[in-house]
């Protein structure tokens, strides 16, 4: 349900647009500086959901914030929150936050349409998705001032109305041009593969960073096994 990990990468190693980057940076920047706006009357952010399609870096974003933060990344899923006994999700919802409560950390939930949707309809099964809805919200006004916040969703469309104006949305959109040219050069650094740049461009358009990596890394696997004599070939029938 929970995974721990230490991130070692930072928003250097994130290639997105300057408007994203912009908009997480000043949100770590409070994080960081709490003390000094606290001292203010100030309360500073410490909460961001990231909206957007599968394979556009929500997750790495978050490992990044994590490794700019110097904290670990508590990675959970929510649909291995969810339990057909309404009573155990709750119970779960709890257990998650009062991991970051009892030491600093960056909490990624991954999925978060899974268990912030919607609330309209009828029937009981709304009334129990209200129910989980209102215990989300909940933890997330009590959430721990000393650790972050990161919800990740691709359905940002689906989350009640009550959640998304509880963080700073940033809508993560796929890469540009821009962004999927630094994208080839960051994930063909080191790899004996020949990139035509242009080429390259023309033919990644519309697919995401994480679709652009798997193309790369697939055409070096192609290039590095055909030159290693010591490849092993299923016999061509």
């Amino acid at each position: 349900m929970v995974e721990v990990r230490r991130s070692d990468i930072t928003l250097l190693d994130v290639i997105a647009s300057q408007e994203i980057k912009t908009s997480i940076i000043e949100v770590i920047n409070e994080c960081k500086n709490k003390d000094i706006l606290n001292n203010y009357g100030l309360e500073s952010l410490n909460k961001i959901l990231l909206s957007g399609p599968p394979g556009v870096g929500k997750t790495w974003t978050a490992m990044a914030i994590a490794g700019e933060l110097e904290m670990d990344l508590v990675f959970v899923r929510w649909d291995s929150l969810i339990s057909s006994y309404l009573g155990s999700t709750g119970s779960n919802i709890r257990k998650v936050f009062e991991t970051v409560s009892a030491k600093p950390a960056v909490l990624l939930l991954d999925e978060f349409d899974a268990a912030g949707k919607d609330r309209g309809g009828d029937g009981q099964e709304v009334g129990e998705m209200s129910r989980v809805v209102i215990n989300i919200l909940q933890n997330i006004d009590m959430f721990s001032p000393e650790s972050f916040f990161v919800a990740a969703t691709n359905h940002g469309h689906l989350l009640d109305t009550a959640i998304p104006r509880r963080f700073v949305v940033v809508n993560m959109e796929l890469p540009g041009e821009d962004e999927r040219r630094r994208l080839i050069e960051y994930y063909s650094r080191g790899l004996p593969v020949s990139i035509d740049l242009d080429e390259w461009l023309k033919e990644t358009g519309g697919l995401s960073g994480a679709e652009i990596r798997t193309r790369i890394h697939q055409e070096a696997k192609r290039v590095i096994l055909k030159k290693n004599s010591d490849f092993m070939s299923v016999a061509t029938l």
